[in-house]
């Protein structure tokens, strides 16, 4: 009985931060226009539109600021836009409706962290659970998907719930999660080329897995590869073959983009808290703005984007930075309790911290602009930080415990309010 009382609570707190977190993405997409905080919004709105003119004919690759996107999103959206035409309402009007769907997939995107986060802590985890799903609930560069037509809205949908039957196959390592498994990274793959870290997280824990034999793996390995291939190879195989410059199949407007910072090793080893306090907005474009250090840029956008806010938020702005430090403190002690206790159990979590982390770092290296610094490119990376932050507080003693627990609580208020003050 005591057991049931301890799950109906678990289950409502996460209900409850479900409902706030479906209401802070709603309030703020109907409040913030499509375009506003985007990026490079015109761009894929013209390959929507083109695909519903076309017959969903693909558009020339560098035809385009943003055609040599994998189609999927694009897909999916088209017939949004098809039927706003249908119906006689004006583009703006369309691109509304093309808005919406982002609000849905946000909301769901959601629904998915909160759900990894049952499947992780147990029923007397209680505070846990709450700190973890209160970070998935406010994180800003996750609401900033709400309002946005970009290809990122469906790429993080797919990698959430990617997450999810990973984490489900790792505890039941049944064919059937596997497929599934690798037809979601086909499907990322066919939205946004970053998916391909997923498959080599997938590929990671099917190695370590001991109790499948090397003849098992092999085959599960092969399985995948066939999968993936046959759902997304006819996009990506004749494009990395074509392009001369291969850096090109990846970022095909790379060679438009003036935003280069220097790859110095200052740019990868400077991170001053001290300076982020200071200056706690990004600037793709302005040196002032500490842009060329690609830590302090990348820790500021997880909260703030690229973005540049009113000087009525510094003082928030700053705020949020100083608990986002402290936030950071209870993950790295989270992260080296869970390696050291629970590294097989949790393997999916810990490779993919790894692997994004490290695809980030090359990411960055092989494409050396401020804007490739961004949070947003690995916005997966938001459900292993919940999860050690979470397991960092719960390695606490008592009442030191509860004083990480008011860091997590004021660190999600002030996102909340932070939000909220950029409705007026």
């Amino acid at each position: 009985m005591r057991s049931r009382l301890v799950q109906m609570k678990a289950n409502g707190d996460v209900l409850l931060l479900f409902l706030v977190g479906s209401v802070l993405r709603i309030v703020y997409a109907i409040a913030t226009k499509y375009d506003v905080r985007g990026h490079d919004v015109g761009g894929h709105i013209d390959y929507i539109v083109y695909l519903a003119r076309n017959h969903y004919a693909l558009p020339p690759v560098h035809g385009g600021l943003e055609y040599y996107h994998p189609p999927l999103y694009y897909m999916v959206m088209a017939p949004l836009y098809q039927l706003g035409t249908f119906l006689g309402w004006s583009e703006e009007t369309s691109f509304t409706l093309i808005q919406s769907a982002s609000i849905f997939l946000s909301i769901v995107t959601l629904a998915l962290g909160l759900w990894i986060g049952l499947l992780l802590f147990e029923q007397k985890d209680r505070l846990q659970l709450l700190s973890y799903g209160a970070i998935i609930t406010a994180l800003p560069s996750l609401i900033f998907f709400a309002a946005r037509i970009n290809n990122d809205v469906l790429a993080s949908f797919l990698a959430f719930l990617s997450l999810l039957v990973l984490l489900q196959w790792w505890r039941r390592p049944g064919a059937g999660w596997w497929i599934f498994f690798s037809v979601l990274v086909g499907l990322g793959l066919l939205t946004k080329s970053s998916a391909v870290l997923l498959l080599v997280v997938g590929w990671v824990c099917l190695t370590v897995r001991a109790d499948f034999s090397l003849g098992r793996k092999f085959l599960a390995l092969a399985l995948s590869l066939l999968i993936v291939l046959a759902i997304a190879g006819w996009f990506h195989i004749p494009r990395a073959l074509q392009e001369t410059d291969k850096k090109l199949a990846l970022i095909g407007n790379r060679n438009i983009l003036t935003n280069f910072v220097p790859n110095s090793s200052e740019a990868f080893f400077v991170f001053s808290p001290a300076a982020m306090v200071r200056i706690p907005f990004n600037h793709a474009f302005e040196d002032s703005f500490r842009r060329m250090y690609f830590w302090e840029f990348y820790f500021r956008s997880g909260l703030f984007g690229e973005f540049q806010f009113e000087d009525r938020l510094l003082p928030l702005g700053s705020v949020m930075i100083v608990f986002a430090l402290e936030v950071l403190l209870l993950a790295v002690l989270g992260f080296s309790v869970a390696m050291r206790n629970s590294f097989i159990a949790l393997l999916p979590m810990h490779a993919t911290t790894v692997v994004w982390l490290i695809g980030m770092v090359v990411y960055r290296y092989a494409y050396p602009y401020s804007s490739s610094q961004d949070f947003r490119y690995t916005i997966l990376l938001s459900v292993p930080l919940g999860y050690y932050v979470a397991r960092g507080i719960g390695c606490l003693p008592p009442r030191i415990q509860m004083v990480a627990v008011g860091i997590v609580a004021v660190f999600t208020a002030c996102c909340g309010i932070f939000i909220t003050a950029l409705l007026t």
